[in-house]
């Protein structure tokens, strides 16, 4: 079985909030679902569906006779290393064909797979000293010699998705893209506004009380 992991080695994320005991969590996570605001502070894996794609469909569809100018946004806010990419292209999906607006908030570290999901918002907003990362990933392979090569002609095509997405939802161009694809790249939020990565930066672009 192939599993294509898009995660730095950098460590994994996990929630500080569950520590603070079920009442408190619980009453934060609701009074900011309220606000239809989602929380990406971890690795991204299957539970995407019913965390976050689930909660968008919802809204979508509470807001099918609202026009989507007067539609109330959603909210992610983004801190991961990243993931699993297949729950990636899957989210990126939801967000994409959500009518509902999606403004994504870079906070923290934006990395990997995270990086594809926030890319993908509608209008995308970082602190300033979000840091980024972009990358080609990690693929742990366990199979037979001949699923191996299948899984990974396969893996060219969805780095082909990737690099298309990229370079459509940003001012990445090719010739870039090919040059730091397979390193490192890391970045804070004023290098993200210049390669069309962020569009607006909270404190100089646009106050953090405007945002919910």
């Amino acid at each position: 079985m192939a599993e294509l992991t898009l995660v730095p080695e950098v460590g994994n994320t996990f929630s500080f909030m569950e520590e603070m005991g079920t009442g408190v969590y619980d009453e934060l996570m609701k009074y900011y679902t309220d606000k239809r605001v989602l929380i990406v502070n971890k690795d991204i894996d299957n539970s995407v569906i019913e965390s976050y794609a689930i909660r968008i469909l919802r809204w979508n569809d509470e807001d099918k006779n609202v026009p989507s100018d007067k539609r109330q946004p959603i909210t992610i806010l983004i801190h991961s290393c990243g993931g699993d990419l297949f729950s990636t292209l899957f989210l990126i999906d939801i967000i994409k064909q959500s009518k509902t607006p999606i403004h994504t908030v870079g906070m923290g570290l934006v990395a990997s797979a995270a990086y594809y999901i926030y890319i993908n918002g509608h209008d995308r907003l970082a602190f300033e000293n979000t840091v980024f990362l972009q990358h080609d990933g990690t693929i742990s392979i366990a199979d037979s010699n001949s699923k191996v090569k299948d899984f990974m002609a396969f893996n060219d095509l969805m780095e082909d998705r990737i690099k298309e997405s990229i370079l459509t939802q940003t001012k990445i161009d090719s010739d870039f893209y090919d040059k730091t694809f397979d390193k490192e790249y890391y970045f804070f939020a004023d290098k993200g506004k210049e390669l069309g990565v962020v569009d607006k930066i909270i404190g100089q672009d646009i106050e953090l009380a405007d945002i919910f």
